[in-house]
């Protein structure tokens, strides 16, 4: 059991003791570790996905170089720590459930202790064969804060498919009041956003979560297909789904 995360100074000196892992001089331990590292070891081992590049990720956000305090690693999570998974919807290139998270988490006394959260995974179609522009809006999702915007934790791998279950809809049972919050909300989660010069592609009502009564925008970067035709641009290539795409755009040549 670790003790209190602080400043500590060396014995007979002003200096400060840097973390033996990171060089961090801040938030260490009797260890010598600071919060990030100290979570490293207590993070299950990254195992065999099968898919290289996203292995290969998940171990760059976990190095010393990459992080910070303020930069948390991504996770390889365990499905079995997953439960309650509840089907949410379709997208263009995934599927969207809604599910319980057992997380390690430091609690007020800094220690670390499992905590349940909610989360939202996103099971993409065909996703053993991930481009290195996936690759990059994933690290661009991974490195977005923001109140208002959706927090990637990590990756996991769904064994087989579960029963389906459909979320009832909420949107009429709001004032107009709260639809006009909503949207200033959403409006300042785009603007960061776009602020690190990424598009959303895929921006509609099934993509705005609400969390303790704020909504959230999600699918980052992700609502690309993970397989991209090497004949086909980015650019020259149509995202999104039927209802919330501009006529003009699928009008044929």
């Amino acid at each position: 059991m670790a003790d209190n995360f602080e400043t500590r100074k060396l014995k007979g000196s002003n200096k400060s003791i840097k973390c033996i892992k990171c060089n961090l001089r801040a938030h260490i331990n009797s260890l010598r570790l600071c919060k990030r590292c100290f979570a490293l070891k207590q993070t299950p081992l990254i195992v065999n996905s099968g898919n290289k590049k996203i292995v290969d990720f998940i171990k760059k956000s976990q190095s010393p170089k990459y992080g910070s305090i303020d930069n948390p690693f991504l996770e390889w999570v365990p499905y079995e720590k997953f439960t309650n998974v509840e089907y949410i919807g379709k997208g263009g290139f995934s599927e969207i459930y809604k599910a319980t998270w057992e997380k390690l988490s430091l609690n007020y006394r800094e220690i670390f202790e499992a905590k349940k959260i909610e989360v939202v995974l996103k099971v993409l179609n065909d996703s053993q064969n991930v481009d290195n522009e996936f690759i990059k809006e994933l690290k661009y999702t991974y490195q977005m804060k923001g109140f208002t915007i959706i927090q990637c934790y990590g990756v996991t791998q769904i064994p087989k498919i579960r029963k389906r279950w459909r979320l009832n809809k909420h949107f009429v049972e709001l004032t107009w009041g709260k639809k006009i919050r909503f949207l200033r909300s959403i409006v300042g989660g785009i603007r960061r956003i776009h602020k690190k010069k990424i598009l959303h592609r895929d921006l509609h009502s099934g993509n705005i979560l609400v969390d303790y009564k704020y909504p959230i925008v999600s699918d980052l970067g992700f609502s690309q297909p993970a397989t991209i035709d090497s004949n086909l641009s980015r650019k020259s290539q149509i995202y999104g789904i039927i209802p919330y795409i501009q006529a003009i755009t699928l009008r044929l040549p």
